[in-house]
């Protein structure tokens, strides 16, 4: 028979050992999932949809056994330039900075805290926080990206960061979503081979875009920052601030803002002038400079430069800051870079046929270049409206 005391020391476990089961057994509080409908997404890069691509006409005709002069040239010479000048930069490099790659986070279910810092100098999340399956807070980091697009390009930065998530209400009254991207110590080289341009034709310390969507009603805005971004070896130079090119200082002279920007004309057939809200940069190839560029064998280059009878090419830098706000929705990136090449080549095969080789320019609506035609630190966001459940949906809304 168990005593009072016995059965006492009993019931008090046993009450003990209930109280724990119901602790370890219960579920947390139920986090709150993002407003219905809002959506962010981020990204080292987003690319234009220019592509290099060139083309080749024929005039006059001949047959016979002067065909047989005629096809050697056509096949060892002018088939190779043509393929060489056909672009898929811009496919490369989303592949590797854009949507669908390793570096772009698509948008939170469930809304966090409040980073610490402000636009540009935030907390990014690192090590084991920043995944992009992370509920609360889709992130990238990678470090010595590359893209090597070579003879015609090739991209680099020494760092890439983004994140999206929609800070909770008790963090900020207007339970903004937003997503962030950040890119350092970028490089664009164009045509490697052409040794006067001084490649890289662009570079730039840092590199930030932050879009951000209020879900109290409020307008949406955009921050975009660079520092640092110098173009063909420091010819002309320029940061980003409040949303604007700065700083802007063109062989050696200030010049201030894009506004102030009036055409001006560089040595070795450079032009600087501005193109919207951008800086534009015009310099003259010849075919030789060209040919060096796209490192062509040297029998190819050999009949090409004996033939050739006129010769107009371009090759243009484009680079500025964008973004755009709506009343649901802002997109933002912190420096665009469009590389062009424009032009046309003839020759005159024997004197028995002419070859033209047209290359139309890529710049035009909201391309910046065929041959490259990035957006360094792309942010976009939309927002929502009040959401009418606390549980995680199934499936996290869609990027952008």
């Amino acid at each position: 028979m168990i005593g009072r005391r016995s059965r006492t020391a009993v019931l008090t476990a046993s009450l003990a050992v209930a109280v724990v089961a119901t602790v370890v057994g219960a579920e947390p509080a139920e986090a709150k999932a993002v407003t219905t409908g809002a959506t962010a997404y981020a990204s080292g890069a987003s690319t234009g949809s220019g592509r290099l691509a060139a083309t080749l006409t024929m005039t006059g005709s001949v047959g016979g056994l002067l065909d047989g002069l005629i096809s050697p040239i056509v096949s060892s010479a002018l088939n190779p330039l043509v393929s060489a000048l056909q672009g898929t930069v811009n496919s490369t490099v989303a592949g590797v900075l854009g949507a669908g790659s390793s570096n772009a986070a698509g948008s939170p279910s469930q809304q966090t805290n409040a980073v610490t810092g402000t636009f540009p100098n935030e907390t990014f999340p690192s090590g084991a926080a920043c995944t992009a399956s992370s509920v609360t807070r889709p992130c990238f980091s990678a470090a010595s990206t590359a893209v090597n697009a070579s003879p015609l390009a090739a991209v680099s930065a020494a760092a890439v960061h983004g994140y999206t998530q929609q800070t909770q209400a008790s963090d900020d009254a207007t339970n903004s979503i937003y997503g962030r991207a950040q890119v350092t110590s970028a490089s664009v080289s164009a045509l490697s081979g052409i040794t006067s341009l001084t490649n890289p034709v662009v570079s730039a310390a840092a590199v930030d875009a932050k879009a951000n969507c209020p879900n109290n009603g409020s307008d949406p805005s955009a921050s975009v920052s660079a520092t640092s971004v110098s173009l063909l070896g420091g010819k002309v130079s320029l940061s980003v601030l409040n949303g604007a090119i700065a700083g802007l200082v063109v062989n050696g002279t200030s010049v201030g803002t894009i506004g102030s920007l009036s055409p001006t004309t560089l040595a070795g057939g450079i032009t600087v002038r501005s193109y919207g809200t951008a800086v534009r940069i015009d310099v003259s190839l010849s075919l030789s400079q060209l040919l060096a560029g796209l490192n062509l064998s040297a029998s190819a280059v050999s009949e090409l430069t004996s033939d050739v009878t006129s010769a107009s090419l371009t090759l243009s830098i484009v680079v500025g800051p964008s973004s755009s706000v709506s009343s649901t929705g802002a997109k933002a990136w912190g420096l665009g870079v469009g590389v062009d090449l424009s032009g046309s080549l003839t020759f005159d095969l024997l004197g028995l046929v002419g070859a033209r080789v047209s290359l139309p320019t890529g710049i035009s609506g909201g391309n910046y270049g065929n041959l490259v035609d990035l957006r360094l630190g792309y942010a976009s966001c939309t927002s929502g409206s009040a959401s009418t459940s606390t549980s995680t949906p199934a499936v996290p809304p869609a990027n952008v």
